[in-house]
């Protein structure tokens, strides 16, 4: 159970640290998933990551959010990192709500926004 918590909070630092997004934002679940089971490409990962977020960022920080959800899991549940798949969807920021809100789109938050939140 120690793990699962830290993974949840390692997953929650690292997204609220590429995105800036409040930690209220990030929703984990974790939970088991299928023997056998293979990713989009055909190769078999017993741990998937697989992440939603607001349209809009850039490739590289996608890229490096994927790279540090997996390092961060394998070294807190000691496995492989061959052996960890990860998958982030964009939806746009109108599809997603928060707190009975709809999100603004990123990068398009402003001061007043993140003062509302951080007062939730």
């Amino acid at each position: 159970m120690e793990a699962r918590k830290r993974i949840a909070t390692a997953i929650t630092d690292i997204h609220r640290g590429s995105t800036n997004a409040p930690r209220s934002f990030v929703h984990v679940f974790l939970r088991e998933t299928p023997a056998g089971r293979k990713s989009d490409a055909g190769i078999e990962t017993p741990y998937t990551i697989d992440g939603v977020y607001r349209a809009g960022r850039k490739t590289d920080v996608v890229l490096e959010l994927k790279s540090d959800l997996c390092k961060a899991y394998t070294d807190i549940a000691g496995v492989r990192l061959d052996q960890v798949g990860a998958r982030i969807s964009e939806v746009p920021a109108s599809w997603v709500m928060e707190g009975g809100a709809i999100l603004p789109e990123p990068c398009q938050e402003g001061e007043e926004w993140y003062e509302a939140e951080a007062a939730r």
